[in-house]
């Protein structure tokens, strides 16, 4: 079986618990003799793309992490970013032809890959839910309604806020995921989705959990 795994972060750039976790089970994967890929972000390579050992480190995170930089590129390269994200996915499911997808983390990325992922692989979406994304504003909603930290970021948000806001609130409803395929890390997970409206009811209940020692 081919897997592609769709991730915000993959380790060591971000050892997080949730990219530790998609590790090992991309590790559990290859010792069962199958294909896996990794498609990422390339957060901490200094913006360098990476393809190493069947991970793909070249997606653009939805929000620039450095606060006042990403006030400037909502305007001038979100989009440019997040086509060339859908064009990256594309490409890599034409060339990969993967059996599943497993979409793991989706925290600041674009939910448009997800959309893409259906539209791609309509029966063969996997979600694993360690969180709530889907009943969560993106991130850039998040950021323009969050008051800056210093004077100067206090000013441009109070300037550049309204037009950001108005045209998040025009793509805020093109967006609609089936998630016909989910696993959930917890009971109380499935349940918070569920009471938002997700459509989880018939997940499966898979508790996270890593190998110890871990190096």
């Amino acid at each position: 079986m081919r897997v592609l795994f769709l991730s915000n972060f993959y380790p060591p750039y971000e050892p997080g618990g949730q990219g530790l976790s998609c590790l090992q089970v991309v590790e559990g994967f290859k010792q069962r003799g199958h294909s896996t890929l990794v498609l990422t972000s390339s957060h901490k390579t200094d913006d360098k793309p990476l393809v190493e050992n069947g991970v793909i480190r070249k997606l653009h995170l939805e929000m620039d992490l450095v606060p006042l930089k990403n006030s400037i590129t909502f305007f001038t390269r979100r989009k440019d970013s997040e086509r060339q994200n859908l064009i990256l996915l594309e490409t890599t499911i034409a060339e990969f032809q993967p059996d599943i997808i497993y979409i793991w983390g989706m925290w600041n990325l674009h939910r448009s890959l997800a959309a893409l992922a259906e539209a791609q692989c309509p029966n063969n979406v996997v979600y694993r839910f360690a969180e709530y994304w889907p009943t969560l504003p993106n991130q850039q909603e998040i950021y323009w309604k969050t008051p800056g930290r210093n004077t100067l970021s206090r000013l441009v948000k109070m300037l550049l806020a309204p037009f950001a806001l108005r045209i998040l609130q025009k793509e805020k409803h093109s967006i609609h995921l089936a998630f016909k395929n989910t696993i959930c890390v917890s009971t109380a997970t499935r349940d918070t989705l569920l009471k938002s409206g997700i459509p989880v009811e018939n997940c499966r209940i898979i508790n996270t959990g890593f190998e110890y020692p871990y190096p």
